[in-house]
């Protein structure tokens, strides 16, 4: 039978085309099934819209109890069970419509979206590719092939779909704003430009590029173009966090600390889980000499469960200025337990063992810095100072160090 709609020619025993998977059999061939089809699958997608995902479930099974090759069925609970996590069940149903209809592009896209979802990545960008070889210019596949390379950094693939996507789709803001992140991670600054502005210039509201351009002024030292920009969008919403951040990181940059704290405190005062200002906030109490308000920052994220390597390294800095030998030790080890090639962390927990007297353990921490990094200059020049001490020289360094030590350990600010 040839489906009216694309022209495919079918099995005689189909109702579905195999091609398209609309049906094709005249009403009266098939009236009870036909209409009880369409009743139960209006009821089904119904319950999906309304968020009822179990009792939508459950209408599509009925529905394909009445005819199991009902393509839009299997589609629209193959991606129940992939927004519930059932992702084996939603990979099988779509294997089952390719068997189905193996020569619709429509359908190797969707695959794909699946399979990625299920983290499937190969079997995913097959699909994508099996649906342009069908239709070279699919726009959903070249868009999912075009985000595919981009969210795994491989910008050179990412911007030749994109490209492709864009001669078919010229006004996808979303698209452009990608293609700029994407020349922008190149170093390509001025394409990266051109299609931010594009972006722009479709929705002058699209806050994510107008956000990155002014990220990308910043990145050229143009911080006067980024304030304008980061104002601008704070004048547009003045809940865009992100702009404040940035504005706050400009004036950092620029070294108006002060400016720069003033936005930090708004941004926390509105959105305390925004911990990349209370980071940048003990970054600048630490320069200005401020140990504490530093340390309370980094707590502050260290509380929620925040606490990388950096932020351990950073807690580690404090307490060390502050004359806390023993709790400044063990920050340096909370970050080379989480990040164990971090050789800064390593170097400055041997600076402190030197200073403190402990030499075959600064000397162990120096040599693992070095491991990291042969050419590190700091952790070189450190151990051999250490080894180019004499024993008399050792000795002498050793008096007075236990007082000192005693007094570290009950260094007030520790408490």
């Amino acid at each position: 039978m040839k489906c009216p709609y694309c022209g495919y020619e079918n099995e005689e025993h189909r109702l579905y085309c195999k091609q398209c998977g609309r049906f094709m059999g005249e009403r009266n061939v098939v009236p009870i099934r036909r209409e009880v089809v369409d009743i139960i699958y209006k009821k089904a997608s119904r319950l999906r819209d309304i968020g009822l995902s179990d009792e939508a479930e459950d209408a599509y099974k009925e529905l394909l109890m009445v005819d199991p090759y009902y393509i839009p069925a299997i589609h629209d609970l193959a991606f129940i069970y992939s927004g519930k996590g059932r992702v084996k069940e939603a990979e099988a149903l779509y294997e089952e419509i390719l068997k189905i209809s193996p020569n619709a592009a429509d359908f190797h896209n969707n695959a794909g979206v699946i399979f990625d979802k299920s983290g499937n990545s190969q079997k995913a960008l097959k699909s994508y590719k099996d649906a342009l070889k069908l239709k070279p210019v699919h726009p959903e596949s070249l868009l999912n092939m075009g985000s595919y390379y981009y969210q795994r950094g491989m910008y050179d693939a990412a911007i030749y779909y994109y490209k492709k996507f864009l001669r078919v789709r010229p006004d996808s803001k979303y698209v452009l704003n990608n293609m700029g992140v994407a020349y922008a991670a190149m170093g390509d600054w001025m394409n990266a430009e051109n299609c931010y502005r594009k972006a722009i210039a479709i929705d002058k509201n699209y806050l994510e590029a107008r956000n990155n351009l002014g990220l990308l002024y910043m990145s050229k030292g143009e911080y006067h173009r980024a304030i304008s920009i980061y104002n601008g969008i704070i004048s547009t919403d003045p809940s865009y966090v992100n702009a404040i951040y940035n504005l706050a990181l400009v004036y950092q940059e620029m070294g108006s600390l002060d400016k720069a704290l003033s936005l930090y405190k708004q941004i926390v005062e509105t959105s305390p889980e925004y911990y990349k200002a209370y980071h940048n906030m003990g970054f600048i109490w630490y320069k200005m000499g401020k140990w504490r308000k530093a340390l309370e920052c980094y707590k502050r994220i260290v509380k929620k469960g925040k606490g990388t390597a950096e932020i351990w390294y950073n807690v580690g800095l404090v307490y060390a200025k502050m004359g806390c030998f023993k709790r400044a030790l063990d920050s340096y080890r909370k970050a080379v337990e989480k990040d164990p090639s971090y050789k800064q962390a390593w170097n400055n927990m041997g600076f402190l063992y030197f200073d403190n007297g402990f030499y075959s353990d600064a000397e162990y921490c120096y040599n693992m810095a070095i491991k990291i990094d042969p050419m590190y200059d700091k952790a070189l020049n450190n151990l051999e100072l250490l080894k180019s001490m004499d024993k008399e020289t050792i000795k002498g360094k050793r008096k007075g160090l236990i007082e000192k030590l005693i007094s570290t350990l009950r260094c007030i600010w520790c408490r």
